[in-house]
């Protein structure tokens, strides 16, 4: 083939792949694919959104783990509490009160006490009473140092209050060998140890020998229950608040503890109340949220000192606590 030859064939082929290219370009195959502005805000919109739901979902999927934990620690605790009722081991108990005699069972039932008072000065309305514990031990400081019962955390003498959880635990610990072996099946992480004071030594703590010292050879310090964000949960046992009667010295403004917790116990069958604040307990329990007619306190709302129907739980900060009875729940939110 001559060099005219293929300079000719060279020439007709660029011609023939530069009209296929037109071609194919006229019809947008070649054509630059570029978002625009407003599809790029869209997408970056899109996963945003998807990022939070997934983020939401995650936490919502947590907190409800926690609570069914929760829950389920609690029940622990409860039928430990109806293993310390069947062993009645203070159904006997007696003391001399202001008309004759103050049994342990006309206030807390056959369950353990909600009050440190119990290892101190003894039964509510005692005239001569003693400490309940083996031995004669009390509970360090006794209960003439306590203030009135509120669900404040980390106020002024936080060491005073937990107090109605530290005495059902050391009750059980004390009183009945077969509550404590259900009780040992609750986590480490939910029954953890008082805090220390300036000096190292249990602010809560069962003096045995009575000296007033905190030894780790004599004395034992005191336990909380706590629930699966770290905070101590509730307990009310006290059942014999009577209208019209004189009332509890543990009064927050408007309400006692003990007609609190007699309704309570009231609710549950006559059963005692096992309650966590739930995943925003740290937030409900600080004095904004415990004082006041609008608070979230559990007497307030449950009460209806707040303005809300009496019998309910209602207020939204109550809306996610934690209880070892299902049923009770639904009696709370529903006003039963």
């Amino acid at each position: 083939m001559s060099n005219i030859e293929l300079r000719m064939r060279i020439t007709a082929s660029d011609r023939s792949m530069r009209l296929c290219v037109r071609r194919a370009s006229s019809a947008g195959l070649f054509r630059r694919g570029a978002f625009t502005l407003v599809e790029i805000l869209v997408v970056v919109a899109i996963i945003v959104i998807l990022l939070v739901s997934v983020v939401t979902l995650g936490g919502w999927a947590v907190r409800k783990g926690q609570s069914k934990n929760t829950e389920g620690m609690l029940r622990i605790v409860a039928e430990a509490l109806e293993q310390f009722a069947a062993d009645a081991p203070l159904a006997a108990v007696k003391q001399p009160g202001g008309a004759g005699q103050v049994t342990y069972v006309s206030r807390y039932g056959k369950y353990p006490a909600d009050e440190l008072e119990v290892y101190g000065s003894g039964i509510p309305g005692a005239t001569q009473g003693r400490s309940l514990a083996p031995g004669g031990g009390v509970v360090v400081p006794d209960s003439g140092e306590f203030q009135d019962m509120t669900f404040i955390l980390g106020g002024a003498a936080p060491q005073y209050e937990n107090r109605d959880i530290a005495a059902m635990l050391l009750a059980i610990e004390l009183h009945s060998e077969s509550a404590a072996q259900i009780l040992s099946r609750v986590s480490e992480k939910h029954l953890v140890a008082v805090p220390v004071d300036a000096a190292g030594d249990p602010v809560q703590y069962l003096d045995r020998n009575g000296d007033g010292k905190y030894n780790p050879k004599d004395d034992e310090g005191l336990r909380w229950l706590v629930d699966d964000w770290q905070v101590p949960v509730s307990y009310f046992a006290q059942r014999d608040f009577r209208a019209g009667a004189t009332p509890s010295s543990n009064r927050q403004q408007d309400w006692s503890w003990n007609e609190v917790s007699t309704r309570l116990v009231k609710m549950n069958g006559g059963a005692p109340v096992l309650m966590s604040w739930g995943p925003d307990g740290k937030d409900q329990r600080t004095p904004e949220n415990q004082t006041g007619s609008t608070a979230a306190n559990i007497a307030t709302d449950l009460l209806g000192l707040d303005g809300s129907a009496p019998n309910r739980i209602d207020n939204p900060l109550n809306a996610d606590n934690v209880y070892a009875n299902p049923a009770l729940a639904e009696k709370l939110a529903g006003g039963k």
